[in-house]
């Protein structure tokens, strides 16, 4: 009998379906060896040591923050971060830093010494070109600018850039084994996907889970839901760089013409109006996003999505949830 696939593959790059795809027992060899094609840590000592940890990171004091990462291992002496970026905005690199330093922070405090701290390896993937060049991974670690000596071998991030993959497989030149795992970030269709497989069971597995996940009904729920408010958040966006623009614009005239008295006019003018468009559209920004974690998380809420899925989705925590 022949069996009828649902042509619809929920994308991979999903904050939702990544994680979800990740932590399933059924990719951890996928996993293993996605780790080791970036990292080179052996897949055999991924397959029998990796630890898959709490998400949210320890609050060092009470004024800080809460900050939840995608998805966190510990393969015994090291820690590995696995975050999926799936659009680029100011400040992105930081905020993914600030994780990466928080977690190397935690393993310092937890620890009796600082000779024996874990290594912290975070690995990104993005879905935008951020640095220069034409390749898939990028690392990053701390040197000496002359000598290029490390300054610490305890931690380094990588990234992953998916659109070098995309205008690879465009030119449709041959993909190595890397890359060609990297593929399923970019499949949306089933019948592709099993084509990518071959006889590869490790790839096979991979693409069953994924085909699962999109025909899971919470998991298909909280997509629908991820990609509208993604939808409504970039439309909403517009309006307020539009309108920060336009409120930059007013006060940079006003800076600029106070400037001009000493600097001439013209000059006054253009500086005044890039400090007030920056103000504008980052305080336009940040009430934007806070809105919309919000409306996100009473949706859910009213669709009974369970609590803690809610925060891993929304980034809020379960009390303020509750009280929504």
């Amino acid at each position: 009998m022949q069996i009828t696939r649902n042509k619809r593959l929920l994308e991979l790059t999903s904050d939702v379906v990544f994680k979800n795809f990740f932590m399933s027992e059924n990719t951890i060899e996928y996993t293993a060896e996605f780790i080791n094609l970036i990292t080179g840590i052996p897949k055999e000592e991924i397959m029998n040591n990796a630890i898959f940890e709490n998400i949210e990171l320890p609050i060092v004091h009470k004024n800080s923050k809460q900050y939840k990462c995608d998805i966190i291992i510990s393969i015994a002496s090291k820690i590995i971060n696995l975050e999926m970026n799936s659009s680029y905005y100011e400040g992105i690199i930081e905020k993914n830093n600030n994780y990466l330093f928080r977690i190397l922070g935690d393993r310092f405090h937890k620890g009796d010494n600082y000779f024996n701290s874990k290594k912290v390896i975070q690995i990104n993937i993005d879905d935008f070109q951020k640095y220069k060049g034409d390749k898939l991974i990028y690392k990053f670690q701390i040197k000496e600018e002359e000598t290029l000596e490390l300054e610490t071998e305890n931690y380094e991030s990588y990234h992953i850039c998916l659109p070098y993959l995309k205008r690879k497989c465009y030119n449709e030149k041959k993909l190595n084994r890397l890359e060609k795992m990297c593929k399923i970030f970019l499949l949306d269709n089933i019948e592709e996907a099993y084509q990518l497989t071959g006889d590869d069971k490790i790839m096979e597995r991979a693409i069953q889970t994924l085909e699962e996940l999109s025909q899971d009904d919470s998991i298909i729920g909280l997509y629908d839901a991820e990609k509208v408010e993604q939808k409504i958040l970039n439309t909403k966006l517009l309006y307020y760089q539009k309108l920060g623009m336009e409120e930059g614009i007013k006060e940079g005239i006003e800076k600029g013409i106070e400037q001009g008295i000493e600097k001439g006019i013209e000059q006054g003018i253009e500086q005044g109006i890039e400090q007030g468009i920056e103000q504008g559209i980052e305080l336009g920004r940040k009430q934007e996003q806070r809105y919309q974690q919000v409306k996100i998380a009473k949706n859910l809420k009213e669709k009974n999505i369970p609590l803690d899925i809610i925060s891993v989705t929304t980034e809020l925590d379960i009390g303020e949830i509750e009280k929504l």
